[in-house]
């Protein structure tokens, strides 16, 4: 095995477990696993993950961090992991205020 082989191994290794968090982040959107496959191409990437961060109610802000080196894995893990996106705590508390509870002192 050459170097280059090897290197191109490491490289499709991290790749597969970034686009695996993604895959995740989203499934929690609401969209199919397999769409994560396309953040591979890094300009269509872009506008794909700035979809995503405007529909969960993030600032478009997040998307700077694509430009930092690891960034992007930054912020999948912090999409993947985050306790709850602001769309979602919109949503509880719509309903919650339609139920008759107001959360809201």
């Amino acid at each position: 095995m050459n170097e280059l082989t090897a290197i191109l191994g490491v490289l499709l290794f991290f790749s597969l477990i970034v686009v695996g968090f993604w895959g995740g982040v989203f499934r929690r959107a609401g969209y199919s696993r397999w769409r994560a496959l396309r953040l591979l191409v890094p300009v269509y990437g872009f506008f794909v993950v700035a979809e995503l961060l405007g529909e969960a109610g993030y600032s478009l802000w997040w998307l700077l961090l694509m430009f930092v080196p690891f960034g992007f894995v930054i912020l999948a893990l912090y999409l993947e992991f985050a306790r709850e996106w602001p769309a979602e705590a919109q949503l509880r508390l719509h309903k919650a205020i339609a139920a008759g509870r107001c959360p809201v002192g």
